[in-house]
C-alpha cells in the first residue's frame, strides 16, 4: 500500500509540476499506477480483515412487527459497499470541487491537493493498519496465483473493448474483425464460468 501511494503522490506532484502536455501524460501514468494500486489494495485489505460469514440482520424498522424480516449480509459485503458508496460521492463531487479548484486557483492544486490528503493517509495506515504476511517464498506463492481465471476473464475483457473501440471508428459492426472479437470474447466467458469454483461464494457457516 505504501508503494501504491508513493507513486501517486510523486505522480501528483509531477503533475502538479508539469511544464508542457508531454509531461503531463507521462506523469498521469505514475499517478494511474499508484491510484490502479491503491484501488486494487482497498479490495485485497478488505477481504483479509474482513469474514464472508453470514449472519441475521433484522430490520430495525420492523423490530415491531409480528412477522420478523430478516436479511443476510456479511462483514466483508458491509465494507465493500462502503468503498462503493465512497468512489460513488468521489466520482459525483469530484468534477465539481476540480471545476471550483481550477477556477479559483489554478488547475495544478487538482494534483497538488492530493500531497496533503496522502501524507495523512500514509501515517494513519502506518499507525493503525498491521497485517500479518505469511513468511512464504515467490516459489510457494506464484501456484496460488489464478492465471487460468485471470486469462480468459482478461482476454474476454479486451476482446469486447476492442470490438466497441473499433466498431464505427474505422470498421462497421458487420466487419469481420468486429464480429469476431464479440464472439470471441462471449467463447471466453465460456470455460471461465465452467472454471470459476463458484462454491466458495456460497454462505459459509
Amino acid at each position: 500500500m505504501f508503494v501504491a501511494l508513493g507513486f501517486f503522490e510523486i505522480g501528483s506532484a509531477l503533475c502538479g509540476a508539469s511544464q508542457n502536455m508531454n509531461m503531463l501524460i507521462a506523469s498521469r501514468v505514475i499517478q494511474g499506477i499508484g491510484g490502479g494500486g491503491i484501488m486494487g489494495l482497498v479490495n485485497i485489505i478488505i477481504t483479509d480483515l474482513t469474514s464472508l460469514r453470514y449472519f441475521p440482520a433484522p430490520l430495525p424498522f420492523l423490530s415491531r412487527s409480528p412477522e420478523m424480516v430478516e436479511l443476510t449480509c456479511s462483514d466483508r459485503a458491509k465494507w465493500t459497499s462502503l468503498i462503493g458508496a465512497t468512489w460513488a460521492i468521489a466520482a459525483a463531487s469530484g468534477p465539481l470541487v476540480g471545476g471550483a479548484i481550477a477556477s479559483k486557483t489554478t488547475w495544478r492544486w487538482c494534483f497538488l491537493v492530493n500531497l496533503p490528503v496522502g501524507a495523512v493517509c500514509c501515517t494513519i495506515i502506518f499507525i493503525y493498519l498491521h497485517l500479518d504476511s505469511p513468511r512464504l517464498s515467490f516459489w510457494d506463492k506464484a501456484p496460488r496465483v489464478d492465471y487460468l481465471g485471470t486469462l480468459l476473464i482478461g482476454g474476454s475483457a479486451l476482446m469486447f473493448l476492442l470490438a466497441l473501440n473499433w466498431a464505427g471508428a474505422g470498421f462497421g459492426w458487420g466487419d469481420a474483425r468486429v464480429v469476431g472479437l464479440l464472439v470471441g470474447s462471449g467463447a471466453a466467458l465460456i470455460p471461465f464460468w465452467l472454471y470459476v469454483p463458484w462454491p466458495c461464494l456460497r454462505r459459509q457457516n
